[in-house]
């Protein structure tokens, strides 16, 4: 029996009796469980997680837009971010009120374009070593979404501690996807162990946790006294201040920004092109006009600053990529008072997810939405409603590092594409899974050919 009593203005969602199928179902794979869930309850869905609480998942534009700009004053960070702090702390991705406005204050200038500008040389020069590494490799398979977490890994360390951490991605991208469905466990589990009690579980992802700070805090501790002898974000971290108070970091902040920077400046754009390349070789009539384009515009191996911009169905090809598999599926908030959203009461306390994969997949939004069509974002079509697409969130938390995502997914994968071509290795099976971003849980197992 299914509650739809729209005119009562309750979200519909499952029946009382069908929630044990439903938890085991979020247990077994949670993204496929609100995948299921938007599609038979849209525009919101209503899901109790607990006695006192329900998760609704909105998967309309007009509901994001609603949530992340028009009234975003009435929402804070879900309690679901609370079970990432362990991992990140009170970085950007989980900080509320003064802190969070703070910590943007502090790091919004990394991310100014002209910054940005500068950060292209890093990202061409790791670039190359990647490909360099790939003409020795041959025609044996590869795993292409382990090369790019080790290239934006790689470039990421670069930036941030003026190291090349890309050799240590194995541990890294092992200990963030423990972390990651420890965290999705928790979330959608109505009965938590303690991180405190020494369970198997828990004694991993404890052992996860002091690794990665392991690392950052050492990096942090062998900068100490040096920052103004280099020009990386560490160093900027340490030597930013408040322009109101004057405040500097602490080393547990930076520790926490540095966090969050690894998985969001990495994770992100890492999982990205991975999804970009195996749809290109899905679709080899869209690949053949990208390496036109590149050929045409790109001079060298590697694309520069100035060619970047001017890569403009590479553009659409990574819009409609973010499109079909946006890495950050799902960004949640809980309404600090009760709220109405497309129709349905939503009480205050609830946890509401606005997500992107789901408006992104929506077909009263898009046509043929679950096809590869780069040329919707063509310059001569119209552009969607603002929140139809938002890889990056919206509103006031909008993501800082957007510009910097996409000039790094755009020169990697201009490079790639100007030297590479990539074909999917027969029965390799593709399953997208979502913890905090989307990525292909089994890999992508590819096979590279030289361009002649």
């Amino acid at each position: 029996m299914l509650q739809r009593d729209t005119a009562a203005h309750r979200a519909p969602g499952p029946d009382f009796l069908e929630l044990p199928t439903w938890f085991l179902r979020f247990k077994d794979n949670t993204f496929n469980a609100f995948v299921t869930l938007a599609r038979e309850y849209s525009p919101v869905a209503r899901f109790p997680i607990s006695p006192k609480r329900s998760l609704f998942l909105c998967s309309t534009p007009e509901g994001a837009q609603h949530v992340l700009q028009d009234n975003h004053k009435n929402y804070r960070k879900a309690v679901t971010y609370n079970f990432i702090k362990p991992v990140v702390g009170e970085g950007l991705l989980t900080s509320h009120g003064d802190l969070w406005l703070r910590q943007r204050r502090l790091v919004a200038p990394i991310f100014h374009r002209r910054r940005i500008q500068s950060y292209a040389a890093t990202m061409a020069e790791t670039t190359e070593e990647l490909l360099e590494r790939w003409e020795r490799h041959g025609e044996a398979p590869l795993d292409i979404a382990e090369s790019m977490s080790q290239v934006t890994l790689s470039i990421a360390g670069k930036l941030l501690f003026n190291r090349d951490i890309g050799l240590e991605s194995d541990w890294i991208g092992d200990a963030l996807v423990l972390l990651f469905r420890d965290v999705n466990q928790r979330i959608m589990s109505p009965l938590r162990v303690p991180r405190s009690v020494p369970t198997p579980q828990n004694r991993r992802v404890q052992k996860a946790i002091e690794r990665l700070e392991k690392l950052v805090y050492g990096l942090i501790e062998e900068r100490r006294g040096r920052a103004e002898e280099l020009d990386d974000l560490l160093s900027m971290f340490m030597l930013a201040e408040d322009e109101e108070t004057g405040e500097k970091m602490s080393d547990e902040q930076i520790r926490d920004e540095l966090m969050t920077f690894i998985i969001a400046g990495h994770d992100t754009t890492s999982n990205l092109l991975s999804w970009a390349l195996y749809l290109l070789s899905k679709h080899p009539g869209v690949r053949r006009r990208l390496e036109e384009e590149v050929d045409d515009v790109v001079s060298g191996q590697i694309p520069t600053f100035e060619e970047v911009r001017k890569l403009d169905y590479l553009e659409q090809v990574i819009d409609e990529t973010f499109r079909l598999f946006p890495p950050a599926w799902t960004v949640e908030r809980e309404p600090i008072e009760d709220d109405v959203i497309c129709g349905y009461h939503i009480p205050a306390g609830s946890i509401v997810s606005v997500g992107p994969y789901f408006v992104h997949h929506n077909a009263d939004v898009w046509d043929n939405p679950e096809g590869f069509d780069p040329d919707r974002f063509a310059p001569d079509k119209d552009r969607p409603p603002r929140y139809a697409h938002f890889p990056f969130g919206g509103g006031p938390r909008m993501c800082v590092g957007a510009d910097f995502a996409i000039l790094e997914a755009k020169l990697i994968l201009g490079a790639i594409i100007r030297r590479f071509r990539l074909d999917l290795l027969t029965g390799h099976i593709i399953e997208p899974e979502g913890t905090v971003t989307l990525y292909p849980k089994h890999g992508i197992q590819m096979r590279l050919r030289r361009r002649s």
